[in-house]
């Protein structure tokens, strides 16, 4: 006899935002209302500087940019809680697609702020990649023809 696991996600409504909903009179808000997190001061630290260390960095985004951004900072936390609790237990808690670390990691890729797509837009922008992409190119064509 197998134990079934209750589908139910025990949750609870936002009930209270970070800050007023923009009115529709003058300029609107540069950041959109996000909802407060209960967390513990360790974490609301960690959360603050996952946050402003991109805010830092990254000075042009949207404010769509801004929602992923506070999505890949809620999974951070969710990450750091998975591996706490790992570590505790000592056994292995989740593998699969809906990891934490895996969905903030797409969230990032979203906002195009990892190292992989920093990187991809250096080569991209080097005048002279065309130049030693048609020279490297060439040398793999005489080296095919020897």
């Amino acid at each position: 006899m197998t134990a079934t696991r209750d589908p139910r996600i025990d949750t609870k409504p936002i009930t209270q935002l970070d800050q007023e909903p923009p009115s529709s009179v003058g300029r609107p808000r540069k950041r959109p209302a996000m909802p407060i997190l209960d967390l513990t001061p360790e974490e609301r630290i960690l959360f603050d500087g996952f946050m402003n260390d991109f805010l830092d960095a990254y000075t042009d985004l949207t404010t769509s940019d801004y929602r992923l951004l506070w999505l890949a900072g809620v999974k951070y936390l969710q990450f750091l809680r998975l591996l706490k609790l790992e570590i505790e237990t000592g056994s292995l808690l989740s593998m699969s697609r809906q990891h934490p670390a895996i969905e903030m990691r797409s969230l990032l890729d979203q906002l195009s702020v990892t190292r992989r797509a920093r990187t991809k837009e250096q080569t991209t922008n080097d005048p002279n990649a065309d130049e030693l992409r048609a020279a490297l190119l060439s040398l793999g064509q005489r080296v095919r023809r020897s």
